[in-house]
């Protein structure tokens, strides 16, 4: 048996089915060996359920996850359109719109903490903001308009 391989684990379990399996090779007419080999066959179907349950479960959870962070994508690609639509409107004001600046710039780390994003600064401020860090990245805000995006 291997060093590194947990008592109990599924290895294990696969190891005592597979020798239960050899002892019945090894004496045919044996009751109690076809017996153990029996609730081996038992135990491993049992850890296999467990492990696919486990799998389940841990998917479910990543989904969880992904649906969380998508939900704060969108909206945070939402708030960042908005400031954009705001920017524009200031700028045609001739007002300084250094604090929504400010506001823009921590929505977009915000979402660069959640996605890798490619941020092009366009004029008077306006920011376009792509999913991934390479030219063909889905949109998320391009000016005053958002897109969710598509998997």
């Amino acid at each position: 048996m291997c060093c590194c391989r947990k008592k109990g684990s599924l290895g294990d379990q696969i190891a005592s089915f597979f020798d239960s399996l050899r002892e019945v090779a090894a004496a045919p007419s044996e009751l109690a060996a076809r017996a153990v080999a029996i609730e081996q066959g038992k135990a491993l179907a049992q850890g296999f359920n467990s492990y696919a349950q486990r799998v389940e479960e841990l998917q479910k959870g990543v989904k969880a996850v992904m649906e969380d962070s998508m939900a704060s994508v969108n909206m945070l690609a939402q708030q960042l359109a908005d400031v954009n639509g705001r920017i524009l409107a200031t700028g045609q004001s001739g007002q300084s719109p250094n604090s929504i600046f400010d506001l823009r710039d921590r929505l977009i780390s915000d979402l660069s903490n959640l996605s890798d994003v490619t941020v092009d600064y366009q004029d008077r401020g306006v920011v376009d903001v792509r999913l991934g860090k390479f030219w063909g990245g889905a949109n998320y805000c391009r000016g005053d308009k958002y897109a969710l995006p598509q998997f």
